[in-house]
């Protein structure tokens, strides 16, 4: 996956989000949507219940758990 025109190798990263986070995610983006008087994406539900990054850690960083410690310090 390339972002920039230097075309850096970077990775995608989704975490599945808890249902908790998910719900919370969802009931905000449908009030949003409701009080602009707009339709919500199928696709915006479904990117709710996902953490997603985008990184330049290496393959090697991210399997001994740096994401999951990157995560953690948010």
């Amino acid at each position: 996956m390339s972002l920039t025109a230097k075309s850096h190798a970077d990775r995608l990263v989704a975490v599945r989000a808890s249902q908790q986070e998910t719900e919370k995610r969802r009931r905000d983006r449908n009030s949003e949507a409701r009080r602009k008087g707009l339709k919500v994406a199928k696709k915006a539900l479904i990117r709710d219940g996902w953490h997603l990054m985008v990184t330049h850690v290496s393959g090697e960083l991210q399997a001994h758990g740096s994401l999951r410690l990157m995560r953690m310090e948010r």
